[in-house]
């Protein structure tokens, strides 16, 4: 075999290596999806609906476009939900390793050996192969940025290609909030080579211009809408600064745990035997035969940690992403360093790369199986998801607590075809079709099978966690006519009106509603109590819990509990009922919605309250 055929062979083990440990465990993972990474997937799912060319998504606290345009080839392939994310991101991490093998071969020109050693060192990396598994935008700022870096030495080099190299700096600006520090670390190595190298003046500043002309329609995005998230976290003081800082260096050469349990496996620590030693190895050789390279790692190691230091959570390992670049080559030049030593440093390399390989599949493996997990990644209720899409019936489905702006629940209602998906909160209300699929987090719905119960027949199709109710509705429950109001919605109330209490009691009404017409703006139900002069003496005002989302066939069930008064005097009351369109968007209260006798609260009964 050739020494070239040889190197591509090596080339392509180390990939396969890098493959192996990024597609590892993403079945386990199929049940689990972070909010924010659904967040990303229903701005993808956008795209293909919409096309359009749209570089920012200003929800959730606004969000640079390169992810979500990445996520659209395999979410229109295989449908939304978790996997196709998480590959796309696994496919990412391992063209990450191959652009870091070219990063290294710009640094060591001599010693492709040494490329090798880099590449495998990211391959085998937790940190990395962790965050390849999740569908969040950083895992592209490692592969962009190592691509500019690349692409800048090359040009420099060469002196071709500067335009490329422009063209990917730009291209950073859209991967991360985090990538904007290693573009000024970039932009000042291209002033300092204008200032010091005249040859490369042109090239040097062809590049610029061509990085300033990809990043313009972004910045002119962040200028109509800047990313608020930035405000929500920066740090306030100088001291706070130095207290991240001291936390860093605890991180990096003390090797305190990390508790970070959505990035990165609940209170592991950044380094290991076999990735401490060749970083100490690689330290010294960097130090003794090549400082201006070890002085560049440095700079970049800099650049990775200050976006998470400038932040009130600076131990957040995907703020400070970009340090798994000059982390896997300080390790490849200790696994270089390692290789040209003997043939015994050989066997420890390649043996320091099986066990780093070996130590981050268990990792992995107990990182999807961690508990702590449960909750942030949602596991409970993608898995009833999951349940649900494969029910084979048309009825809607109903998810419970949860608001209707939900970003998982709103990626994965596309996975359910025509069948409707809706969000709701039993606390507020109950929302009852003739047939429909309950899905329920039964921690805090610990009631709703009962209350279901309560108004048809119900089957349990699954109950560990999240508890799945196939409901049928009885005919003859909840059906009255009722009172209309505003010839939009029929009211009538299912339990018997009280006659008496006591001053301090609390009265309970459980109002029973359909909709008639459809339904323009979102409307309040009030409950009044008037006295014998009809002065107001107590209320309670609720918003309906739908509107928009309201179907013709759907009842809600509300219930209202109205307080009265410890001071009220021994009297007959009226109970009054009545609906006004709701305060929304800092605009006030609308007007109440009249009967058909014009009347706009409906008398429900007479109450002898005895005073306190």
């Amino acid at each position: 075999m050739s020494m070239g055929a040889r190197r591509w062979l090596e080339i392509a083990l180390v990939l396969l290596l890098a493959a192996a440990l990024r597609f590892a465990e993403l079945a386990s993972m199929r049940a689990m999806l972070h909010h924010d990474e659904a967040a990303y997937g229903v701005d993808a799912v956008s795209l293909i609906h919409i096309p359009r060319f749209q570089v920012y998504f200003p929800d959730n606290y606004g969000r640079e476009g390169l992810w979500m345009w990445l996520l659209t080839p395999l979410l229109a392939a295989l449908g939304g939900a978790a996997l196709p994310m998480r590959l796309t991101a696994a496919l990412i991490g391992v063209l990450t390793a191959a652009a870091v093998y070219r990063l290294a071969r710009e640094l060591w020109r001599t010693d492709q050996t040494f490329a090798l050693c880099v590449t495998a060192a990211l391959a085998v990396q937790f940190w990395h192969a962790l965050h390849s598994h999740h569908a969040f935008r950083a895992i592209t700022f490692p592969l962009i940025g190592a691509l500019a870096l690349a692409a800048l030495f090359h040009a420099r080099r060469t002196h071709r290609g500067w335009t490329t190299a422009g063209a990917l700096i730009g291209l950073t600006f859209y991967t991360y909030l985090a990538a904007r520090f290693w573009m000024i670390g970039m932009g000042a190595l291209i002033g300092w080579w204008l200032i010091r190298e005249p040859r490369i003046r042109r090239g040097a500043l062809r590049a610029a211009l061509m990085a300033g002309l990809v990043c313009l329609p972004l910045i002119a995005a962040l200028t109509a809408a800047p990313q608020s998230r930035i405000d929500q976290v920066a740090v306030t003081s100088v001291k706070q600064v130095m207290t991240n800082i001291a936390a860093w260096i605890g991180v990096l050469f003390g090797n305190e745990p990390l508790y970070d349990n959505v990035h990165y496996l609940e209170g592991g620590t950044l380094w290991t035997f076999t990735t401490a030693i060749p970083a100490l190895i690689g330290l010294g050789a960097l130090i003794a035969r090549q400082r201006r390279t070890a002085l560049g790692i440095a700079a970049l190691t800099v650049l990775s940690i200050l976006p998470a230091a400038l932040t009130n959570r600076p131990i957040t390992l995907l703020r400070a992403i970009g340090l798994t670049i000059p982390l896997a080559l300080l390790i490849g030049a200790g696994l270089g360093a390692l290789w040209r030593w003997s043939w015994v440093g050989r066997i420890a390399a390649v043996g320091l790369i099986a066990l780093s390989a070996l130590e981050t599949r268990a990792m992995l493996r107990a990182y999807v199986r961690d508990p702590a997990l449960i909750a942030p990644m949602e596991i409970r209720l993608n898995a009833g998801l999951e349940t649900l899409a494969a029910l084979e019936t048309d009825s809607p489905a109903y998810a419970a607590p949860f608001r209707a702006d939900h970003p998982i629940l709103r990626l994965r209602a596309w996975t359910l075809g025509a069948r409707p998906l809706i969000a709701f909160e039993p606390a507020a209300c109950l929302r009852l079709m003739p047939r429909a699929d309950y899905l329920a987090i039964t921690a805090y719905t610990p009631d709703l099978a009962a209350r279901l119960f309560e108004w048809g027949s119900l089957e349990t199709i699954s109950g560990e966690g999240c508890a799945i109710y196939r409901f049928q509705r009885d005919p003859d429950r909840g059906n009255e006519s009722g009172s209309i109001f505003g010839g939009m919605i029929a009211v009538s109330f299912d339990s018997a009106l009280p006659d008496e209490a006591r001053a301090g009691d609390t009265l309970l009404i459980r109002a029973v509603m359909r909709r008639t017409a459809e339904i323009d703006a979102p409307y309040t139900a009030f409950v009044h109590l008037y006295d014998q002069d009809g002065v107001l003496r107590a209320q309670v005002d609720q918003p309906l819990c739908a509107w928009a989302d309201w179907r013709a066939d759907e009842t809600l069930i509300h219930k209202y509990r109205l307080h009265l008064p410890d001071d009220l005097l021994t009297s007959a009351y009226t109970l009054g009922f009545g609906l006004y369109e709701s305060a929304v968007d800092g605009r006030p209260a609308g007007a109440r919605l009249r009967l058909d006798d014009h009347s706009d609260v409906l008398e429900l009964s007479r109450v002898r309250v005895a005073g306190g």
